[in-house]
């Protein structure tokens, strides 16, 4: 399956978003073509990281922001390209968890780190259950 690489442009941060192309949609892949390498001159090299987001489901896309965007952004983009709420899911880095306002640069996240997404989990141990099991 061809892969669609495309910027947005939010608030002044540019985000790189890479995801799997669909077949019925109707982009204009040359004019896609341009608006990234105009975004990509844009970007300074030096003040931009690329991301990789993986969730459970094995969906991974790349997001290329700034080392000082506030990690929230990409966050609701991705749970935005997902359709997933994000009261729900949860961002973790080397397995800590990840708060709306750290940054790239707070986190001391480098270049082509890979950030996991999980759901929330509801419920957990009950020890009295355990303990009146035996």
């Amino acid at each position: 399956m061809p892969i669609l690489e495309k910027y947005t442009q939010h608030n002044d941060e540019n985000e790189y978003l890479q995801c799997a192309q669909d077949p019925n949609d109707d982009i204009n892949y040359e004019e896609e073509e341009m608006i990234k390498e105009e975004n990509a001159k844009n970007v300074k090299e030096d003040d931009t990281i690329e991301l990789q987001v993986n969730d459970a489901e094995g969906l991974k896309l790349a997001f290329r922001i700034k080392k000082t965007t506030k990690l929230q952004k990409l966050m609701q983009a991705f749970c935005r390209r997902t359709s997933s709420e994000i009261t729900r899911t949860r961002f973790l880095i080397d397995g800590r968890r990840i708060q709306d306002d750290d940054t790239p640069e707070s986190l001391e996240i480098e270049n082509h780190d890979i950030i996991d997404v999980v759901l929330e989990q509801i419920g957990g141990f009950n020890k009295y259950l355990k303990m009146n099991s035996n």
